[in-house]
């Protein structure tokens, strides 16, 4: 967001400054002797051991409210002499009023600079969290002591955080969330942070936030499955630059390849939701590049080492990279009956019969190839990567059965 009117890096923008408070003393000065002269505030003289001891006898006679005020407030009527001759005396004003207005270092309280700075700046609507609630009294009598007409407040409900078994609000000490800065590292797009900010401004928050309990990943992948792939390709580009060096060397040495992979589910009726961050494009895209290439070669439940030997052994001879994507399942389909891996509604009625499904042939490939158990549309991924490719690293393997599933395929695939 560009603000139009504050304190700025570049200095102060606007008609109504200055906006630093500190630099705002003797404004808040005027405003304080005004109530004053109108006997709505007054100076109060008592120590911190005075105000501990109103605070325990209050508490010995079972008082709900603690605090300064009413009959407790000892330096409510004092008259102009005494409290002449207190300042004459040097008496230090401890500043503990019914509402304090300036304190003793002569800074204005928060909830005075407030409704000071907002009439001054005529400030119309104030938005700010569910939190300042119990002010919201003070404010608006403190708008009608000055005389002034109050803005319109809004609260809205605070962004919460599970900590343990209970939930409590952002902290902006401890919590990096709290932090733009966070969400700019992991690439979050500014559109789904906002699409976010608006569901929980929602009055049935609550009841989506059981539906989505990963929240803002959920939101975010809705969101950047309507971008077109080079438009994600240009803010990965540009975050990458920024916070990863070796993917942007990548991105930016491969924009054609690297926004297919993008592409790939992307125009579907129903797109993928694949990423929730900038952050995650890394791994999304690493079975295409060695450098990136970190494999989990670990095979299909139902699927022994020999059988996938044999599977890859026989895929090898009938891969052809011209085949439309009909063309290419069938090859898999015919693979499966060949070595009595079942359509999927055969396998799921006799189960026993059958060695495994037509998914289980497609799983051991994946893992060949991409080196994982779930990827996007494999024909697809076949169709940007080269044949030599996809061949020559099933062909290092083929005559070799190894010691555990893991060992079956070698890692990564690279062009020669």
């Amino acid at each position: 967001m560009k603000f139009d009117e504050g304190a700025t890096l570049s200095g102060d923008i606007g008609d109504y400054g200055p906006y630093t408070q500190s630099e705002r003393i003797d404004i808040y000065h005027t405003f304080a002797k005004e109530l004053d002269k109108k006997g709505l505030c007054y100076p109060c003289f008592c120590s911190e051991e005075d105000i501990d001891e109103i605070r325990r006898k209050q508490q010995e006679t079972g008082m709900d409210t603690i605090g300064y005020y009413g009959e407790w407030a000892k330096c409510r009527d004092l008259s102009y002499e005494e409290i002449e001759r207190k300042c004459s005396e040097l008496d230090p004003p401890e500043n503990i009023r019914d509402e304090i207005v300036i304190k003793s270092d002569g800074l204005p309280t928060y909830h005075f600079a407030h409704v000071v700075d907002d009439h001054l700046m005529k400030t119309t609507h104030v938005v700010r969290g569910e939190d300042w609630l119990p002010s919201l009294p003070t404010h608006i009598q403190l708008f009608e002591a000055m005389g002034w007409n109050p803005p319109h407040y809004l609260h809205t409900a605070n962004l919460m955080k599970q900590d343990g078994a209970s939930k409590r609000k952002l902290s902006k000490r401890k919590d990096p969330e709290n932090a733009l800065s966070y969400y700019q590292e992991q690439g979050i797009f500014p559109e789904a942070a906002i699409e976010y900010l608006m569901i929980i401004l929602n009055s049935n928050f609550e009841e989506w936030r059981m539906e989505n309990p990963t929240g803002l990943n959920d939101v975010s992948k809705d969101i950047i499955a309507k971008f077109k792939a080079d438009e994600i390709y240009d803010r990965a580009l540009a975050w990458a630059k920024k916070f990863d060096a070796e993917l942007y060397n990548i991105l930016h040495a491969d924009k054609e390849k690297v926004i297919a992979i993008l592409n790939i589910g992307r125009n579907d009726p129903k797109p993928r939701k694949d990423i929730a961050s900038l952050s995650q494009i890394k791994d999304y895209i690493a079975y295409f590049f060695d450098e990136l290439f970190n494999p989990d070669y670990t095979l299909p439940q139902n699927v022994n080492k020999e059988d996938a030997v044999k599977i890859l052994s026989q895929y090898k001879g009938i891969y052809n990279e011209n085949d439309d994507q009909a063309e290419w399942f069938n090859r898999i389909r015919g693979l499966a009956a060949e070595n009595n891996f079942a359509e999927m509604k055969a396998y799921k009625k006799n189960p026993s019969e059958y060695k495994g499904h037509v998914g289980d042939v497609s799983g051991i490939i994946r893992a060949a190839v991409c080196g994982r158990a779930n990827t996007p549309d494999m024909h697809a991924i076949f169709r940007i990567m080269t044949k030599r490719m996809i061949i020559k690293e099933l062909t290092a393997r083929l005559n070799i059965i190894p010691n555990k599933l893991n060992d079956l395929i070698i890692p990564p695939i690279y062009e020669i």
